[in-house]
């Protein structure tokens, strides 16, 4: 061999004419997009965005809808417990009432006749003498289930033209005092023509205030009977009659600008 000739080192190889050299390889990558080609990335971002958008929109639209639906409910639910709160308290109401009249005691005209004021029996025949006084027994009865009480009776007779000036309704019943009547129980007053009806109130008259009749008409009979249940609740009878012929007598519903409802101070009747 050669000493001149060069040595190459072991530990590098030369390099031959077809041997490449080699690098590394890059991690970076380079994206070429060729005409007409579109990238749909952030299209399909958009698009699943509207799309959860929508769907919101449907799910946020049906929880209206059916809490619309809910509190409608919840409002025909309250009204109808409403309503069947009053309709209950309505009943109950009614049944109470309805057991309050009947068992309230009721006092009722049974019957009116003409008295002697000699004999101080039933006059027979049942007509008025000229120049006498006129005494009218008026008779009456608790027809109801309980005891009246405090039972206090207001009557008038009345005759002639000047009838018209002397019916009147008299001062509410405060404070007094009047008797009892139980149920099936009777009792009768004597309405008398009087100079001055209203000087009189009980059972006892000075016959010198006594107006003989002259034979005029009408003879007309007013006044009430008003007495409580024991409860304290006030009740009424009003009484305005007129003679009509031989102890007939009708009941007025109109005489002189007043009415029987007009002859109580707002009792139930």
């Amino acid at each position: 061999m050669s000493p001149n000739k060069p040595k190459h080192p072991q530990n590098n190889p030369p390099a031959t004419p077809n041997e490449k050299c080699r690098y590394p390889e890059s991690t970076n990558r380079h994206v070429y997009v060729e005409p007409g080609v579109q990238i749909d990335f952030v299209k399909g971002i958009v698009e699943k965005y509207e799309s959860a958008q929508e769907d919101n929109t449907t799910h946020g639209g049906k929880v209206l809808f059916w809490t619309k639906i809910s509190a409608g409910l919840l409002l025909i639910y309250v009204g109808l417990t409403l309503w069947q709160a009053i309709s209950s308290h309505q009943s109950l109401m009614a049944i109470r009432d309805q057991f309050h009249q009947d068992q309230r005691p009721y006092i009722s005209i049974t019957k009116y006749e003409i008295m002697d004021p000699i004999s101080g029996h039933r006059k027979e025949p049942q007509i008025f003498e000229v120049g006498k006084g006129i005494h009218v027994n008026v008779e009456f009865k608790n027809v109801g289930k309980t005891v009246a009480v405090n039972m206090i009776p207001h009557y008038h007779l009345v005759f002639g033209k000047g009838v018209i000036d002397q019916i009147k309704t008299e001062p509410k019943d405060v404070g007094a005092q009047g008797a009892s009547v139980d149920p099936g129980g009777e009792g009768s007053v004597t309405a008398i023509s009087l100079n001055d009806t209203f000087s009189r109130e009980t059972v006892a008259f000075n016959s010198a205030d006594v107006m003989p009749w002259d034979g005029s008409m009408p003879v007309i009979i007013f006044g009430r009977i008003s007495y409580q249940d024991i409860s304290g609740t006030f009740y009424c009878n009003p009484i305005l009659v007129q003679y009509t012929d031989r102890g007939n007598w009708a009941n007025l519903k109109y005489f002189a600008g007043v009415s029987p409802s007009g002859l109580c101070q707002n009792e139930n009747r």
